[in-house]
């Protein structure tokens, strides 16, 4: 047998040639969502034994590379990545972060030093309020126009977060024994007596209840686009359901409802699901007949085709007063007039307070149907707090948005003095330092909690001049014109005290 060790030769190579490309199809696929900016390569190392490596050449905008996560607006998530960065040029600050309210960092290196990889990595947990998040690779004090950058071996892990036991907790607690429906707004009985208000209403909160239950135990099967169905689709057809349902209580407790209906919006805000697939839309209804929903004369099996459907009817098994509460929930929705306040936030927390007045009025968010969400230590030292604040003319600006927040500004001063948010990754109190500017006139000691906080911030990572300082012994502390405070968690006793000194000295500057 004649042996050809040259073809041999040849096809080891083109074997190996192929595996080669094979790999960086595979390692370029890694990148995939991750774009420059600048325009960008992939180019081989061979004397630093990498392939594949995606090289940016004097970016000369905000970011070196951005991965854009519009499609994980308005969620709950946690943020993984991995990356090797090396900038050949001048030293200066690597930064991880994130396009969104606060601007958070993920990961960051101060003063870098130039021609060596280095490894970065990070986690993040929050919920996405920019119109346009992205996690990205900052520019700032990175001499840009002088700088090449290298990033090899990026990954990213996006988990979406399980947040029913938040929305569960900003339901409101409790209905007053004495509310009622005022003679103005008759049209919004339909026939109903104020006990029958108050049952629908008491019926409508304990569903919700189980709503958040339900989802809570069924999350960890959920993909993102299985949680996002049910996290925004799911309160729009029962908001939907309920505004177009027209009401009957003889001989049973039942709303007659069109499906075409079903995909007016009658809301600029309102998220609509006439977006979704026939198929999805059968989702819906599906969980909503495993929560006891019942709809008469509705066809659907693996499909719906709402602008198909004509006359169907919907009643609920487990507590027959439960349809009268969602018809009257989603008209005090409807009547509340706010630029602040997304239609299916104030429906998913049973705010009944609108039905009491006839003219649309802006909604009035108070910190007590909030503060149940607290452990005991830290809701009496925020109860005495919002009592000392009021006592001295704040202006008091509640908002329920993409989270529950409270901003205090003096109105004899006219200046703002601090922020409370409830966010589904904890309670934070943020004092903005524009006003303060020596922490040594509230305490010689800070806690190290307190100094954690500060210097994780010790730069205007956004990219501006970093115009509100604070400084405390020899150390000065920078936060951003953003940010333009400082946000603690009130964790520990020493800290609360600190804090509580901090806003006294607020009204004293």
């Amino acid at each position: 047998m004649n042996i050809n060790i040259e073809s041999i030769k040849i096809l080891k190579q083109e074997g190996c040639n192929i595996e080669n490309q094979k790999r960086e199809k595979k390692k370029k696929a890694g990148y995939r969502g991750l774009s420059s900016l600048s325009s960008f390569d992939f180019v081989n190392l061979p004397d630093e034994n990498r392939t594949t490596v995606m090289k940016i050449v004097n970016p000369d905008k905000w970011a070196v590379v951005d991965y854009k996560l519009r499609k994980y607006k308005d969620q709950s998530v946690t943020i993984k990545f991995t990356a090797e960065v090396k900038r050949v040029g001048v030293a200066g600050h690597l930064c991880w972060q994130i396009n969104n309210d606060g601007y958070p960092m993920v990961d960051y290196i101060t003063d870098a030093e130039p021609d060596i990889w280095h490894s970065m990595s990070g986690d993040w947990t929050g919920s996405f309020t920019h119109s346009y998040p992205q996690f990205y690779l900052s520019t700032w004090e990175n001499n840009s126009d002088r700088t090449t950058y290298y990033i090899d071996n990026f990954s990213i892990e996006i988990i979406h977060e399980d947040s029913s036991d938040y929305w569960k907790g900003i339901i409101i607690p409790q209905i007053p024994d004495d509310f009622f429906v005022s003679d103005i707004t008759e049209p919004f009985r339909h026939g109903l007596s104020d006990e029958d208000i108050h049952d629908g209403i008491t019926a409508f909160r304990e569903f919700l209840y189980q709503l958040h239950d339900k989802k809570s135990a069924e999350y960890k099967s959920y993909d993102v686009k299985k949680a996002e169905l049910f996290d925004k689709f799911l309160p729009a057809l029962l908001f939907l359901i309920g505004f177009h349902g027209r009401l009957e209580t003889e001989p049973r407790k039942e709303l007659i409802v069109y499906g075409s209906d079903l995909l007016i919006l009658p809301n600029q805000n309102s998220v609509g699901i006439n977006k979704l697939s026939a198929k999805k839309t059968c989702e819906l209804f599906d969980f909503l007949s495993d929560m006891g929903f019942y709809f008469e004369d509705l066809f659907y099996e693996d499909k719906v085709d709402l602008s198909k459907t004509g006359q169907f009817y919907v009643t609920y098994e487990n507590d027959d007063n439960f349809i009268s509460g969602l018809k009257l929930i989603a008209e005090a929705t409807i009547n509340i007039k706010s630029d602040y306040l997304l239609i299916f936030n104030a429906f998913m927390r049973c705010d009944f307070y609108s039905l009491v007045n006839k003219i649309p009025q802006e909604h009035i968010v108070k910190i007590s149907d909030f503060i149940h969400m607290l452990p005991p230590e830290k809701r009496e030292w925020v109860i005495d707090l919002d009592k000392y604040l009021i006592s001295n003319g704040c202006k008091i600006d509640g908002k329920i948005k993409e989270y529950i927040v409270f901003t205090y500004a003096s109105q004899k001063k006219k200046k703002g003095i601090c922020v409370l948010s409830f966010k589904p990754t904890g309670f934070t109190i943020q004092l903005i330092c524009q006003n303060v500017k020596n922490l040594d006139e509230v305490t010689p000691v800070l806690p190290e909690s307190m100094l954690t906080v500060l210097k994780r911030k010790t730069c205007s990572f956004c990219g501006c001049n970093a115009p509100y300082k604070i400084s405390h012994g020899s150390e000065d502390f920078l936060c951003c014109r953003y940010t333009k405070g400082f946000a603690f968690s009130l964790d520990s006793y020493e800290e609360r005290e600190v804090l509580r000194k901090w806003v006294e000295l607020e009204f004293t500057q």
